[in-house]
Parts: C-alpha cells; structure tokens; sequence
C-alpha cells in the first residue's frame, strides 16, 4: 500500500517528466481545463494536391473544370488540440474536416469537390477546441480561368 508522501512523490515525478518532455519539444502541454490554447499556423495554402504530407501548389483561384480543391495547413505547438478546417461558401457550412494534432509540428489537409453551381468565394477556417477561429482564408471560384 502506498503512503500518501509516496504516492504525492510518484505523481510530481510523472508530471516533471511530462512537463520536461513537452518543454523539449517546444511548447507548453495544452490543458483543455486552463480555457486557453497555444500554438500557431505556420504554413497555409490552397492547393490542388498534397504529396508527402506537402502542397504541389499554391491556388489563388480555381474554375469548374478542377473543382478538385485541397486546403493545407502546418501546425506549430498545438499538440492535443483538436483543430478543424470549416470548409463554407456564402456564409454556410459546407463542410467541417476535425483533426486531433499528435506532435509539435503537423500537418493536415481537407478536400472537397467544389459544385459548379456554387461559383464565387469559399472560405476555409481554421477552428480551434474553443471553437474560436485561429486562421482563415479565401479563394474565389470562376467558371474558367483565363490563360495567357
């Protein structure tokens, strides 16, 4: 059976290790209890693939005729958040893509098929556990874009 100082003693030893392990990592541990997240978008794109965990490209716009659309972020110092893209156009959700963050730096990436009746602007944001939005971004939708 263990003593109350022991165990005091077992329990302070586990949260140092943790707390030194996260620290040499290079954040602090996210505590869902505190009502406060850490943490940053370091890295962001529209693009029209993801290969190696990385975008091929870097979309200001789409048209119809590749209505294929990736949205690519890199995480820094959110690890343990849950962190969700709001995929929304016109001001409606369309769709909602949640991550869990499992380290220091991570990155994720959502899709969707953009429907060729719903040109214009889309937005893409970045929420938070607290549902708060940490990062977003546009990028407008035409019918075809000119080349020249």
């Amino acid at each position: 059976m263990l003593t109350h100082t022991t165990a005091t003693k077992i329990a302070l030893s586990a949260l140092t290790l943790f707390f030194s392990i996260s620290l040499y990592a290079g954040e602090t541990p996210y505590d869902p209890r505190l009502g406060v997240l850490g943490g940053s978008i370091s890295r962001s794109a529209f693009t029209s693939a993801v290969v190696n965990r990385e975008p091929v490209d870097r979309l200001s716009a789409v048209d119809s005729a590749h209505p294929y659309l990736y949205y690519f972020t890199d995480l820094k110092g959110m690890t343990g958040q849950q962190v969700t893209h709001r995929w929304e156009y016109q001001g409606h959700v369309v769709k909602e893509k949640t991550f869990r963050v499992g380290a220091p730096r991570w990155r994720a990436w959502s899709a969707t098929v953009l429907p060729p009746n719903q040109l214009g602007v889309w937005t893409v944001s970045v929420i938070n556990d607290l549902d708060q939005i940490v990062w977003q971004e546009k990028i407008n939708y035409v019918a075809q874009i000119s080349r020249r």
